[in-house]
């Protein structure tokens, strides 16, 4: 096989692993989309079954309180998707980092492979080989962080959708106004035994809605945080591969 064959042959191999790299980004997308929409899924399940039980408590008839029920369970469900929107944009941001790591990783192949496959290799050909050599096992090292960072995010998924719920009466615990939080107990605890369905069911959630809107607030400011982390540090590591690459250069 001559040069011009191998050089075909393996830009074709790259080319058909670029492929298979992109539809694996792909359906990792699409699991972590599932992910989300699975825990944001059981949580509004949760709730929709919470407000059926208190209907059935209060003798009340669930399908007569649907537009009460989709406005509770639909204040929820709007904290979720504000979550959702912020995760799913933290992925995508550390796809588009993975997606360049690997190509700089295929930069390095190919341009080796354009040195190993000369008639002559002088010493600085071998030189340059070397640092390419190197410099693909240093993204090799950087595409391994940016899937842990990937698999953090997954891992995280449920707790960060859960956190709405979880926090909820937290956020109205550590309020200052002893009065209120007095009040809002004793509807919680008087929950089941009073008839009046509205005041103590669902004035209570309308009055949790707007607290764990703060919560949310800063659940969402989190997920940019670690965004804007995630990408800084993987920005860092890539400049420190430049910078060791035109070391060896210029040495």
């Amino acid at each position: 096989m001559s040069d011009v064959e191998q050089k075909s042959k393996f830009l074709g191999i790259v080319k058909e692993l670029s492929q298979f790299e992109t539809n694996e980004l792909e359906l990792m997308l699409a699991i972590f989309k599932k992910t989300v929409n699975k825990s944001v899924d059981e949580q509004t399940e949760i709730l929709t079954n919470e407000f059926d039980n208190a209907c059935a408590a209060y003798g009340k008839n669930p399908s007569e309180m649907v537009a009460l029920r989709d406005e509770i369970v639909g204040g929820y469900e709007k904290e979720f998707y504000r979550i959702k929107e912020r995760l799913e944009e933290q992925y995508v941001n550390l796809i588009f980092e993975l997606q360049e790591i690997q190509s700089n990783q295929k930069i390095a192949v190919t341009n080796f492979m354009k040195l190993a496959t000369k008639d002559f290799t002088s010493s600085e050909d071998m030189e340059t080989m070397d640092m390419l050599i190197e410099k693909y096992g240093n993204y090799c090292g950087l595409e391994e962080e940016c899937y842990k960072m990937m698999e953090e995010c997954v891992i995280g998924v449920p707790f960060l959708i859960e956190t709405v719920m979880k926090f909820e009466d937290k956020q109205i615990a550590t309020k200052n106004n002893i009065g209120i939080i007095n009040k809002i107990k004793t509807l919680i605890r008087s929950l089941f035994k009073s008839n009046k369905f509205e005041i103590n069911f669902v004035e209570v959630k309308r009055a949790k809605i707007i607290k764990i809107r703060e919560n949310t607030d800063n659940v969402v400011e989190e997920i940019r945080d670690n965004t804007v982390n995630y990408v800084e540090t993987l920005a860092s590591y890539k400049n420190q591969i430049k910078e060791a690459a035109n070391a060896n250069i210029v040495a």
